[in-house]
């Protein structure tokens, strides 16, 4: 499933959490929108005037042409000046601008604190910029008691005044019940009223609706759509979303020169989806010439942005030699990056190092350690390893009971491995009845999968 990755919440992450660190993107509170107009000389003068006599809303509007350089030269330290001179009269813009400067540390020391003060000003005079910032406040506890209740609260308030900022944080508060009971008609709601602004990053979170048929009806045709519209205007998640959408074939015909084409828009933007996918089409030789030395580059690229299949197949590149020098010590120290991240098949691949003595000294009890995480995942390579595990002993008391049990969970997520082991299970009466017919069954779905020990045997089934 991909996660949303608006202007405020959302990482795509190959696990699904429910914590709010891993709902909410970290770049939070970029509500906050300059005045597109330019300002001539003569209206700068006038401004300063009327600022000089005490005009609040003066000097707001001359703050914010030294902020932007609409009109003059960019002076951030005049127009923090001018910033502090509004918001201390009351003006509710003012203290928004200027808690943000002070939320970014931009002209000011960073201080959540000051920024929390001054958007709860704002917010009591009903500024939804203000009130929309804050809830954001109150969800991640900055400057505040973390509160997410009250995070909703005003975040409700800002979005049904239609700002769409606020519209698509609540709808993700609806949809996994942060601060509100979960409700998907609700968060559905919110998420197309976002979407109705026209803005790339609320349509995009629309499209992942539509794909992820959590909180509206799966319906990918409609998320291609949405995908390329969002697309077109250079939204970069999307582009890596519908790469991937060509890749498979979801929503539209299979069409790899399509999806390569979008993938490296979104990793020229550095999309680390798009790097990383881009890498993968360069490792396997799909849609571009195979480059193993191409696959390590855009690896190490997505993988400085901490995207965990990156890391991974960057640790199973040098554990091969494969576009790089073979370093089984750097494997392995890129494979523990990707599973500290949560990456239920890099906390596998991780086990089997520690298994197997691959870049690290063997330990059997880190590597059940991890083994155990990646089936909590619900990883069949990891459910498999632990099967192995209980089936020979090796770390556990022997248990065929458990071991059966896990191995029948990986196989009905297709693990050949897992379907092999259960045929010799059967065959052998270990943790089950004894049956040679079961056995060869299961020998055969293992063969069909690519099994090589299973198609080794070959006519000996039967």
């Amino acid at each position: 499933m991909r996660r949303a990755s608006g202007l405020c919440y959302f990482l795509r992450t190959p696990s699904v959490s429910r914590s709010f660190e891993r709902v909410v993107n970290r770049n939070v509170c970029l509500a906050l929108t300059t005045s597109t107009r330019r300002y001539t000389e003569d209206t700068t003068e006038k401004l300063a005037e009327q600022a000089e006599r005490g005009d609040a809303d003066a000097a707001f509007a001359l703050g914010e042409i030294y902020y932007t350089g609409k009109g003059t030269k960019i002076d951030v330290e005049k127009a923090i000046q001018l910033f502090h001179s509004s918001a201390e009269k009351g003006n509710a813009n003012a203290q928004t601008f200027l808690a943000h400067c002070y939320e970014k540390g931009t002209g000011v020391s960073q201080d959540f604190t000051k920024a929390a003060e001054l958007y709860k000003f704002a917010s009591d005079q009903g500024n939804v910029k203000a009130q929309s910032n804050l809830g954001i406040f109150y969800a991640k506890g900055l400057g505040v008691t973390r509160d997410f209740s009250r995070a909703a609260e005003l975040l409700q308030k800002s979005a049904d005044q239609g700002h769409a900022f606020a519209q698509s944080n609540l709808a993700t508060f609806y949809q996994h019940g942060i601060g509100v009971e979960r409700d998907t008609k609700q968060a559905a709601k919110y998420f197309q009223l976002a979407a109705a602004s026209g803005e790339p990053a609320y349509l995009y979170n629309l499209a992942l609706c539509y794909e992820n048929g959590d909180v509206l009806s799966q319906d990918m045709k409609k998320a291609v759509q949405l995908y390329h519209q969002c697309a077109e205007k250079g939204h970069a998640a999307a582009q890596s979303a519908l790469g991937l959408c060509y890749r498979e074939g979801r929503g539209v015909e299979r069409n790899l020169e399509k999806s390569v084409e979008y993938l490296r828009l979104a990793a020229d933007q550095g999309d680390a989806i798009g790097l990383s996918t881009l890498g993968t089409f360069y490792y396997m030789g799909s849609g571009v010439p195979q480059d193993f030395v191409s696959a390590v580059e855009y690896f190490k690229l997505a993988g400085d942005k901490g995207e965990p299949n990156a890391l991974l197949n960057l640790g199973l590149c040098y554990y091969k030699g494969q576009g790089v020098t073979t370093d089984e010590r750097k494997g392995f120290e890129f494979m523990k990056q990707a599973a500290d991240t949560g990456y239920p098949r890099a906390m596998s691949h991780l086990g089997m190092c520690y298994e197997k003595a691959e870049g690290t000294k063997k330990d059997m009890e880190a590597a059940i350690k991890w083994y155990e995480k990646a089936t909590e995942f619900g990883d069949a390579t990891g459910m498999c390893r632990l099967a192995i595990c209980y089936a020979t002993g090796t770390g556990l008391s022997k248990n065929y009971y458990k071991a059966v049990e896990l191995f029948r969970a990986a196989a009905e997520q297709g693990s050949a491995d897992a379907l092999f082991h259960l045929g010799v299970c059967y065959r052998n009466g270990l943790g089950v009845e004894k049956n040679p017919g079961e056995a060869i069954r299961y020998y055969q779905m293992a063969a069909e999968r690519g099994h090589p020990e299973a198609m080794a045997m070959g006519g000996k089934l039967g």
